[in-house]
């Protein structure tokens, strides 16, 4: 086996319970990268063998997917642009790729392998790509026909064509390696897979028990104690977006995550953590997600069943999908006090009627930055227009018109609720707050109104609104 490093297996019967059994291994070099494995519920002997077949298993994996490896299957691939006889598991992971590639509109794809390999070779030079030129050839890519493979007939791309399938391949083999340590040793009660910090989890490590995972800070390459904490039952968490395998070219960093639309790292970089059900899905949709706006992806997220997403920009700022904040492993058994912000828009006649630019966020009693609950309107240029927000808040954070601004909105009544985390993704502990309503438009006027939250009391708050700003009423809710 190619591996270079010992493994170290421990096993540790913390019970007479069959769920206390545990073993770990620990082993690198593994998918170029560090593998943690650990079983629950078969003793000792049973383990190490399952983790011996399972890492000859991976081996075999890599021969077929890895891009790496002159001699595996896909590089083979590439290099003929013809294939006989494709293996099941190349023929999988390459309709998978198509399968994304489609439903994501084009933020993921497995076919740039040839753009990837000259922002190598620009490192490697020192020398920028064309920027014309690589969009080109990302546009014929797209172009470029997909269709079903399959292991009966023959492959056959075109020689622009180069299969990379990093973006999901870790995943796919995490999800793999759980079927074959099920189907090798049926009486495994819970596994947990880590593969250069890709998780996947399944069964139980112990009766009613819940699986742990730390979520750090991306731009961080060590543990700090910023992580978050999410506990989950089953399910996989990928990562993806800034790191140490960032293209650096004239002392200039750029993502290594490139836009397919254009052969390009997006101009506003962040990294995403998403959980979802499977390593696979969880894999293609942190790239994918990587690829898009904030405020595009946290949409599509909320749109999806069994996935939720966290992300985090470049200028440290925390943003996540709806319910992720439910994955969250609270210091307190206690539920989170949420808080629900009625607002109004108020109805203006006249001809030339623009609809107003508004900004909600809370701050402490010393009015230090909380969170932001709401911004209406898309361009820097509208929200200079809303002084003590921009001079406040908005200027010192680069990445929040990006996230989270929303298009404008008619006259009339809405709502909008409040988790208790800050923008760092922290439990607010402070039972006092304060409210910030900001209103200006095109043609109008500008006004701005504040209130002070009392998260303790029972009875609704209210601002009875001036100008831009219609009424708006808080509620506590316990």
């Amino acid at each position: 086996m190619f591996y270079r490093l010992l493994i170290l297996l421990v096993a540790l019967p913390l019970s007479h319970q069959v769920f206390a059994t545990k073993t770990n291994a620990q082993v690198n070099g593994v998918l170029g990268t560090s593998f943690d494995i650990t079983l629950y519920g078969i003793e000792e002997p049973q383990s190490h063998a399952a983790i011996s077949s399972l890492l000859s298993h991976i081996n075999n994996l890599e021969n077929t997917l890895s891009t790496w490896r002159k001699d595996s299957e896909i590089s083979q691939f590439n290099r003929l642009k013809q294939l006989n006889g494709m293996s099941e598991h190349l023929v999988q992971v390459l309709n998978l790729c198509h399968q994304w590639e489609n439903q994501s509109q084009q933020h993921f794809s497995c076919r740039i392998g040839k753009i990837h390999k000259q922002w190598q070779q620009a490192v490697t030079t020192q020398v920028l790509p064309n920027r014309i030129a690589m969009r080109r050839l990302a546009r014929d890519i797209i172009k470029t026909p997909m269709f079903n493979f399959n292991t009966k007939q023959s492959a056959i791309i075109q020689s622009h064509i180069v299969y990379d399938v990093s973006a999901l391949a870790k995943g796919y083999i995490l999800d793999d390696a759980i079927k074959f340590i099920r189907a090798h040793s049926p009486k495994v009660t819970g596994i947990k897979l880590n593969i250069g910090g890709d998780l996947v989890f399944w069964g139980k490590k112990s009766p009613d028990s819940m699986w742990n995972a730390a979520i750090g800070q991306h731009n961080l390459m060590n543990d700090n104690d910023q992580s978050t904490i999410i506990s989950i039952s089953e399910g996989a968490i990928a990562h993806s977006g800034m790191g140490e395998r960032d293209f650096r070219i004239n002392r200039r960093q750029f993502s290594h995550i490139l836009a397919p639309k254009e052969g390009w790292p997006i101009d506003t970089p962040h990294s995403v953590s998403v959980y979802a059900r499977d390593a696979t899905t969880a894999d293609a949709a942190a790239t994918m997600l990587s690829n898009m706006d904030i405020a595009n992806a946290i949409d599509w997220v909320n749109k999806q069943q069994d996935l939720e997403a966290l992300f985090q920009a470049a200028d440290g700022q925390k943003y996540w999908s709806n319910n992720w904040q439910a994955l969250v492993k609270t210091k307190s058994n206690q539920p989170l006090t949420r808080m629900t912000v009625d607002y109004q828009i108020p109805q203006f006649s006249g001809t030339d009627y623009e609809r107003p630019y508004l900004a909600i966020w809370l701050t402490d009693k010393n009015n230090q930055f909380i969170r932001q609950l709401l911004l209406l309107g898309s361009s820097n240029r509208w929200a200079q227009e809303n002084k003590r927000w921009w001079r406040n808040i908005g200027r010192k954070n680069d990445s929040m018109l990006d996230a989270l601004a929303k298009p404008t909105r008619r006259p009339g009544h809405y709502s909008l609720q409040w988790d208790g985390f800050d923008f760092n993704h922290n439990i607010v502990e402070q039972e006092h707050l304060v409210l910030h309503v900001e209103a200006s438009r095109e043609h109008g006027g500008h006004d701005y109104q504040r209130i002070t939250i009392d998260l303790a009391t029972n009875s609704p708050m209210s601002l009875n609104g001036v100008g831009e700003i219609g009424k708006t009423v808080v509620t506590i809710n316990q």
